[in-house]
């Protein structure tokens, strides 16, 4: 009976662990995915962080006199604005595009 017993206790540890080893094979797996889909999400907050900084400078830049619009240079222009001069064309495109949102509301309703 002892010898039994001897014998149920390491097969019982065995399994347990076992059983362990899966659940943390299974974790790893969920926290790899969460990984990866962490990156994406990174990745393509990223790219609209460049879009709005292109849009943004471009309104920026943007000249009221005879040339409606002066595009930038190059990307280098565009990157390197100053957080100012981000801000200025951010607040420069949320007014016009509330401008024409307005427009298009009293066109609807017409």
């Amino acid at each position: 009976m002892i010898e039994q017993r001897h014998h149920i206790e390491p097969d019982a540890f065995a399994e347990e662990m076992s059983s362990k080893d899966e659940k943390l094979k299974t974790f790893h797996l969920q926290l790899l995915g969460m990984e990866l889909e962490s990156k994406k999400l990174q990745s393509h907050v990223e790219g609209l962080i460049k879009g709005l900084i292109l849009m943004s400078t471009i309104v920026q830049m943007w000249d009221f006199g005879s040339q409606p619009w002066r595009y930038p240079a190059n990307l280098a222009e565009i990157l390197n604005a100053t957080k100012q001069q981000k801000e200025l064309a951010y607040n420069e495109l949320g007014s016009r595009l509330e401008a024409v949102k307005s427009a298009k509301s009293s066109l609807e309703t017409e």
